[in-house]
């Protein structure tokens, strides 16, 4: 996938998150997201419409394993770091780049 986005402030990337082990169904632990540098989690969704989660927040639930992060790249170019932990799955880092 893109891993490389604009750093012009109007830049959106979206990245799925899903769990990979279980079944999918059961797999609704909450997701605490960190991301570090200029970039800026703008949403984080899960595809469940009778979610009262807001959208607009660093951290989300799975909804049948999984959900979505929507980064903003900032002005500034350079490394993104998006850190999704929870204490019911392993940590994952995803690095990306602005330019």
């Amino acid at each position: 996938g893109c891993r490389e986005i604009s750093a012009n402030a109007l830049y959106l990337i979206h990245t799925a998150v899903c769990a990979t082990e279980g079944n999918a169904a059961e797999l609704n632990g909450k997701l605490d997201l960190l991301r570090q540098t200029d970039a800026r989690i703008a949403a984080v969704t899960n595809g469940d419409m009778t979610s009262e989660e807001l959208n607009v927040q660093n951290h989300r639930r799975l909804f049948n394993g999984s959900n979505m992060v929507i980064l903003r790249a900032g002005n500034k170019p350079g490394p993104v770091t998006l850190r999704i932990s929870s204490p019911a799955y392993r940590t994952i880092t995803l690095p990306l780049t602005t330019k």
